[in-house]
Order: structure tokens, then sequence, then C-alpha cells
């Protein structure tokens, strides 16, 4: 893989070089009195501290003015909180978003129409998004041809008939846990909403009004009912065994909705990223 643009920054690839790292998973072992340790998080995957990843190359231009130019309009963007890209041998691209934490620029008498760039990025969530599911992708909507997304793409699944039974594919390979559910009641109100996946199992005991939206965002933990705030209307039942609201597995993940609708109409659509580490 390669580092290739920050926002609307595109790097160059004059000598161009890249250092990509986890974030740091140590630390999670508690030494025990007498002797040994204790792991927390047992079988499952240790959560990754911050991400640190670093791109050099050089600037080459005709004139010093335009070299100075080009080092002003990298300095301009140190501190900003940007979608940082990546690109992959298989043609496919994949985005984090990052903060431009340093730039570095040795300056030597001989650098006339060439400077060496260093570029520090930290990235606090762990991972790459990759395919866009579910949301509509408008053509104006500022996101490139080639940025995973693909037109007439449809993820939606019809609520018709309870309990329902269908399958969401988290196409990385690593666990996803930000997911936004949309879940529309078409033609009549949709209520005792039950959401099992895997190890996750919860509730929205509220009631969707015919022609409007609940929307539970498992990765800000955030539940909007017609724009309403009801959070407190979900609730963890016996079945739920694991801190996220969802995990979706890499790969095909069987859920299962059971819910109170007199049609059969409605229906779910998730919004995520498929994850890669």
């Amino acid at each position: 893989m390669r580092l290739t643009q920050f926002g609307t920054y595109v790097f160059p690839l004059f000598n161009k070089r890249d250092i990509v790292s986890t974030g740091d998973t140590g630390g999670t072992l508690l030494r025990l009195p007498g002797g040994g340790a204790y792991d927390a998080y047992g079988t499952d995957p240790a959560p990754e501290g911050i991400r640190e990843v670093s791109t050099e190359f050089e600037i080459i231009a005709s004139t010093t003015a335009a070299v100075q130019t080009a080092r002003d309009q990298i300095r301009a963007r140190a501190g900003l909180w940007r979608k940082l890209w990546a690109h992959y041998p298989d043609g496919s691209d994949r985005w984090a978003w990052a903060r431009m934490s340093k730039v570095k620029m040795e300056r030597r008498r001989e650098y006339l129409f060439y400077q060496p760039v260093g570029l520090t990025f930290e990235i606090k969530d762990p991972g790459w998004n990759g395919t866009g599911h579910g949301a509509t992708w408008y053509l104006d909507s500022g996101l490139y041809l080639d940025a995973g997304l693909y037109l007439d793409y449809d993820d939606t699944i019809l609520l018709d008939g309870s309990p329902k039974s269908a399958t969401i594919t988290n196409g990385g390979n690593r666990t996803v846990t930000a997911v936004v559910l949309g879940f529309r009641a078409a033609g009549n109100a949709i209520s005792g909403i039950r959401f099992v996946c895997g190890s996750c199992d919860w509730t929205f005991s509220g009631s969707v009004a015919a022609g409007k939206i609940l929307t539970i965002d498992t990765g800000t933990r955030s539940i909007r009912n017609d724009g309403v705030d009801a959070y407190s209307l979900l609730t963890l039942n016996a079945g739920h065994t694991v801190a996220d609201w969802l995990q979706l597995a890499a790969g095909a993940n069987t859920v299962t909705i059971t819910y109170t609708c007199a049609g059969a109409a409605s229906t779910l659509t998730p919004t995520f990223y498929d994850g890669w580490a």
C-alpha cells in the first residue's frame, strides 16, 4: 500500500516512502501478586491505541518561487483533520480520518529547486475504511468515482415478516463496530424492534411512526427517533455479551430482526464501511 492523499492534497511521487503501523495493543496484562498475569480481554482482540503513520517525498519545481508555494501549501495543512487515503496493489482505495501532527522540512543552501518533506499523521480509530454500504451516493457529493462506492448498490433489508433473517456482509478483514442502522416505517408504525447479530442482542422498546425513521448509530451509541433523542428506549438483552452495540465480523453476518408492524413495507438500511486492518 502507499499513502496517496490527505484531504485534497495529493502527495508527490518523487522518492516516496511510507511507514504505516498499527496502534499499540500492549499493556493489557495485569501482573498478579502470586505470579503470572491476568488479561481482562481474554480471547477478544485488545484495543489499539493511537496510530501514527508517516510519509516522505520530495518537492521538485523549476523555480524557487514554485518550491516555496509548494512548501506553504503543505504547512497550511498542519493540524488539520481530514481523510487520509491509501492505494493498494489490487487497485482498491481505503481511508481513515487523520490529523496531520507534524511537518518536517530540512533546509539547505543547495535546496533551490528541491525540498525533502516528511509528514506525520495521527489516527484515533483502528484500521482502514473500505467499500461503503447503505448510504445513498450522489455524484455531486464530492467523492471520486474510484472511492469504493457503487452506483445502484442496494443494502436495504425489507422487513416483510417478523422475525426477519438477513445477511450483512463486511467485505474487509477486521470487525466493524461503527454502523448506522436506519429503520424506516413505511405505511404503518413499527415498534418493539429486537436486533440480534452474533453476541449482540438488544431491543428498542419505542414506536416509529409511519413515514418516520429510527436511526441507531452503534459507533457513537446514539439513537434518534424522527430526529428526537431516544437513547433511554434501548435495552441490552441477556444475550448481549460484548461491550459494543454491534460487531460485524469479517465476512457474512446473520442478523435477526423481530418487531411488531401491521404492514410489510418497512425497511432497515445498515450504513458502514468494510473494515480493514
